[in-house]
């Protein structure tokens, strides 16, 4: 038998890596069936309950793509409904616990699943009732083979609903929200899971573009996808204001990233994207730098900004760029690095920011394409109100919010504006007391030259060298002070102003209006002080000095 002496005392050194969590992992792998477009998941663990599941899914028609250890790509474009049907997937599925969380995704998307009785540990109770009875909630319909043991789901639409679990199921809960992110309408859940699992699930998702909030509760609400004819585009175009009617993911306004973990190169990078259509990007008026002629803007090219070609490390003359093994996309051209939010350029170039054409194609393309932008003539918040009056009268003003895109970016300034409206306070509080202070520096210079002036005065010195000589001398003191000012004014305004995105130039004729406003003051105080010299008594000056 063996034995082992344990020793303490010893500093212990070293790292590690952790694998990443298999609960939680299938559920993120699951997930990407909720999308036709490219999902990259990192820190995959290589095991075999996860990579059957990842067999399962390109029996399914999902392409699956290695980058590197741990790291996949998925990208579920061409999914085989018929093979959800069939003996191979339900067999395939009974030997594995994971696939129960197929169905959410499959419901959500394509209004259609298959289930078996899961295999896996058969550790404590594990019952599908909280699965069935929450899609049921949204609308689902099951019914049982008791031949083949399989569940069957449809829904000719699914729609959201408040909840309450009778069980707080990990992977119940993951699977109703995966069914609601793509419902209509909102859907509440109490009772929920809030293990960590669903906290990353919840995150993966909303960077899919889903909005869940409530993450980390037991009280998670989802708002469900709108759906294109939802939005009614062809009676939008139809209205007298509307001009042009474009589809994007979010504005470049947003700060939110889309984030998309690739293989460039043998390297992993990270881009930030928009999706969009091409009308979007020239309502969007994005400044092309560098123009492909002979590469098409179509469904898969893209625009990469200044700073992602430089991060990326390709020449302008590049009309391709190859993500992991084999995935090309064309370059269009190159656009200037553009502002998302309240961030600086600096910040802006060095994120590899990049549009992706996406045309807009109808509900295949909605879950990427979900926000509208519309170009308008006459007054934009007079055209707001009337869009939230369209529809309103299409039950529909819950679900949609239209706002001018002025405002949205607003919205990233309001700190600053507060910001600005205190320093106009104190801005105006500053000129009243550098005026009092002007006076006193005034007052007080008259009172040191009044003897001298004074003197000067009883031996015949006329008013008029009175007045020159004292104002002369005064002014030199002000204008000494405002050369040394001036010039340290301009360099903390400039560093002050380089932290904004979107900021005034710092033009030189603001300080040559500061100059004229403290001169002004300047002559007019000390005229009065040396008119009222002037006017005096020597004699009588002479005797108070």
């Amino acid at each position: 038998m063996a034995s082992f002496i344990i020793e303490g005392g010893h500093r212990l050194n070293g790292s590690i890596t952790p694998q990443g969590a298999k609960n939680e992992v299938l559920q993120e792998i699951c997930a990407t069936l909720l999308t036709s477009e490219k999902v990259t998941i990192e820190n995959i663990p290589d095991i075999a309950d996860v990579n059957n599941l990842i067999n399962q899914l390109m029996n399914m028609g999902v392409s699956v793509t290695r980058n590197g250890v741990g790291c996949f790509t998925f990208q579920a474009d061409n999914v085989n409904l018929d093979y959800i049907d069939s003996e191979e997937y339900i067999n395939g599925c009974a030997r594995l616990r994971g696939s129960v969380m197929f169905i959410g995704p499959l419901m959500g998307r394509f209004g259609k699943a298959t289930m078996s009785e899961p295999g896996g540990d058969k550790i404590g109770r594990r019952r599908l009732d909280t699965h069935i009875i929450g899609l049921q909630k949204l609308g689902a319909e099951f019914s049982f083979d008791t031949d083949k043991r399989v569940y069957r789901m449809s829904a000719k639409k699914l729609k959201g609903c408040p909840m309450l679990l009778d069980e707080a199921s990990v992977t119940g809960t993951a699977n109703i929200i995966m069914a609601a992110v793509l419902a209509e309408g909102k859907t509440v859940i109490y009772n929920a899971a809030c293990e960590p699992y669903i906290q990353q699930l919840c995150r993966m998702l909303n960077k899919m573009g889903a909005k869940i909030s409530g993450i980390a509760s037991n009280l998670i609400t989802i708002e469900g996808a709108q759906r294109g004819a939802d939005y009614y585009p062809d009676e939008l175009l139809q209205l007298p204001f509307v001009e042009e009617l474009g589809w994007v993911q979010s504005a470049p306004v947003h700060t939110d990233r889309s984030g998309m973990g690739m293989s460039h190169r043998g390297e992993q990078v990270h881009l930030e994207g928009i999706y969009g259509d091409s009308t979007a990007f020239r309502m969007l008026g994005f400044n092309v730098v560098s123009l492909n002629g002979d590469v098409h803007p179509s469904d898969g090219t893209l625009w990469l900004t200044e700073g992602a070609m430089k991060g990326l490390g390709l020449d302008y003359s590049d009309r391709n760029i190859v993500f992991g093994t084999n995935d090309s996309y064309g370059i269009c051209g190159v656009i200037r690095d553009y502002q998302k939010g309240n961030r600086t350029m600096e910040d802006c170039a060095s994120s590899n920011m990049i549009w992706w054409n996406m045309e807009y194609k109808g509900e295949e393309s909605f879950p990427y394409l979900r926000r509208i932008l519309l170009k308008v003539s006459g007054d934009e918040d007079v055209a707001a109100a009337e869009l939230e009056k369209f529809y309103r009268e299409r039950d529909n003003g819950s679900g949609i919010n239209v706002y001018p895109l002025n405002r949205h970016y607003r919205r990233y300034f309001t700190s600053e504006e507060n910001n600005l409206k205190l320093i106009t306070a104190f801005t105006g509080l500053v000129i009243l007391l550098s005026a009092m202070a002007m006076l006193a520096m005034s007052t007080y210079y008259t009172r040191q030259q009044s003897r001298n002036w004074s003197v000067r005065k009883v031996f015949g010195c006329g008013r008029g060298e009175v007045f020159r000589n004292m104002a002369l001398g005064f002014l030199k003191v002000v204008g000494a002070s405002a050369l040394l000012a001036i010039p340290l004014g301009y360099i903390v305004v400039d560093k002050w102003l380089a932290g904004y995105s979107y900021r005034i130039d710092n033009h030189w004729w603001l300080y040559l209006f500061a100059v004229i406003l403290v001169a002004s003051v300047a002559i007019a105080s000390i005229t009065w002080q040396a008119v009222r010299l002037m006017n005096s008594n020597p004699i009588k000056e002479l005797k108070q000095s």
